[in-house]
């Protein structure tokens, strides 16, 4: 006997590979802030899952953090907003559709430098296997 059941799909995975894409080559796009990372080294972007999912029986909808680290608070705010704009541009992440959330910029002492966080909505179909 064969059971159909849905997945929710890995939103932080995908915009991870799609920001690897678009942003500068000098930025660097991970899970987590590279170990012996420091903000002279220049600017990380990390996407996470930020929360709890939300689901349906073939839907899902997950919020997602995209954080910006880096020496100086112009350069890390110019970053996050291109990627908050680009990420709320239709069908920048194939598959999902992305709404808005809260953005913050703040000065971070553990890492000597600013961090500024943006929150989308990453809504899709789950992947279904059989």
């Amino acid at each position: 006997m064969l059971v159909d059941y849905f997945i929710q799909r890995n939103a932080p995975e995908v915009i991870r590979r799609a920001l690897r894409g678009v942003v500068a080559k000098s930025i660097r796009v991970a899970a987590a802030i590279p170990q012996g990372w420091s903000v002279d080294d220049g600017p990380v972007v990390t996407v996470s899952s930020d929360g709890s999912p939300r689901s349906g029986r073939a839907t899902s909808t997950e919020n997602v953090r995209v954080n910006v680290y880096g020496k100086y608070e112009p350069e890390v705010r110019r970053a996050a907003s291109e990627i908050n704009a680009w990420l709320l541009y239709p069908h920048s992440v194939g598959g999902f559709r992305i709404s808005p959330g809260p953005f913050l910029v703040v000065k971070d002492e553990d890492i000597k430098g600013w961090v500024a966080a943006v929150t989308v909505v990453a809504a899709s179909t789950k992947k279904g296997l059989s």
